[in-house]
């Protein structure tokens, strides 16, 4: 597993993909920039017996040009693990592990998280230019790839015309990480709890988030907002925090801040209802966020942006509600209503747990992984 962009901790790098290959008796090293401290002491034990970390540096800040300095310990560091196969997990990488094939002949796959022209138009600066080099270059690189693997099927069209293998796999819960008892102590019982997991940033419907629980808190009723997860950027931080102290909403707003992966279910299960605002961009009209299965994974409802890659979902499970993720008196109507309809609230939360236990869980997703390594390699 090579990456420049993600943690050797990351939610797909390691906790779905790499443990899916190492219970199926791979040996797995994982080369990356960057490491997760919250996460090193949860590795389960087995998993060392065949599993190599390894960092070429540490990345305090996650920029273009910090990734593009470390390439080249990365390359060596990767061609010197001498491994069968080379998985990257970002377009930088891919130079990367397409060079190796070139001087060892190894097997190369490519993982695309995202709709990357998407991407390019939410971004700016020198990043925007070489995303658009390599997207330019793409449809040629692709070519060598013994195998591409996409997050889903909408990212899959763009590389099916490349004439490579193409697996899909979908981010779907661990079912392992989300199946535990977790007491619902940890929190007062008097509040209704609203939690949001991911990335805060505007086009994620944070700032819209602190508005709506502005409106509730001011009809009197108990509320409480979980933020779990990184600011974008510090500009953003400061907006929303200074919103949050503006509003004298500071007791009712928690930012936790980032979490080891296996405690985001802690956190849910201690919630009442989660919410995905993700805004009407492109971007999100194709990416299928995670957050909304975990949510479901722990039985709580999802009050979600009326986008294709979230109402699917929450219209095939009757999981939710979806609003639009810019009007922050529907969304406070949508949450109101879950808290004075206890019982439909939770029969929305069974069905979306019921959803994911049956339907929508990563054991599936894992033995497609392995089927794909299998035919790749023989």
């Amino acid at each position: 597993m090579v990456s420049i962009k993600h943690s050797s901790f990351d939610d797909r790098l390691y906790y779905k993909e790499s443990r899916s290959l190492l219970k199926n008796g791979y040996e797995v090293h994982i080369i990356s920039a960057l490491s997760s401290i919250t996460e090193k002491d949860n590795v389960q034990a087995s998993d060392y017996f065949n599993l190599k970390r390894e960092y070429v540096s540490e990345i305090t800040k996650n920029t273009i040009f910090n990734r593009i300095l470390a390439l080249p310990l990365l390359f060596i560091k990767s061609l010197q693990a001498k491994a069968d196969v080379y998985h990257c997990h970002e377009p930088e990488t891919f130079f990367v592990i397409l060079l190796i094939k070139l001087i060892t002949g190894k097997k190369i796959i490519y993982d695309v998280y995202e709709s990357y022209p998407d991407v390019v138009s939410m971004s700016n600066g020198f990043y925007k230019l070489i995303l658009m080099t390599i997207l330019h270059l793409e449809p040629l690189l692709c070519r060598f790839a013994d195998g591409i693997i996409t997050a889903d099927s909408d990212i899959a069209k763009r590389y099916e015309k490349f004439n490579r293998p193409i697996c899909t796999l979908y981010n779907y819960p661990c079912m392992d990480l989300f199946n535990e008892s977790i007491p619902e102590d940890k929190l007062d019982s008097t509040e209704n709890v609203l939690i949001y997991v991911g990335g805060l940033s505007e086009e994620r419907g944070i700032l819209d988030l602190l508005k709506t629980i502005n409106l509730i808190y001011k009809k009197d009723i108990p509320i409480k907002l979980l933020l779990v997860g990184r600011f974008s950027n510090r500009n953003f931080e400061k907006k929303c925090i200074e919103y949050v102290k503006s509003n004298g909403i500071s007791d009712v707003v928690s930012f936790v801040g980032l979490i080891s992966h296996t405690r985001i279910a802690e956190y849910i299960y201690c919630s009442d209802f989660g919410v995905v605002l993700l805004h009407l961009i492109p971007k999100f009209h194709k990416n299928i966020p995670t957050k909304q299965f975990e949510y479901m994974a722990c039985g709580k409802p999802v009050i979600g942006s009326d986008l294709p890659p979230i109402s699917k979902y929450i219209n095939d499970a009757q999981c939710g509600i979806l609003v639009n993720p810019n009007n922050t008196t529907q969304i406070s109507d949508a949450i109101i209503f879950l808290i004075e309809h206890p019982e439909e609230a939770k029969k929305m939360g069974m069905n979306g747990m019921k959803a994911v236990h049956d339907k929508y869980n990563w054991e599936k997703q894992g033995h497609k992984l392995i089927l794909f390594y299998h035919s790749i390699l023989n």
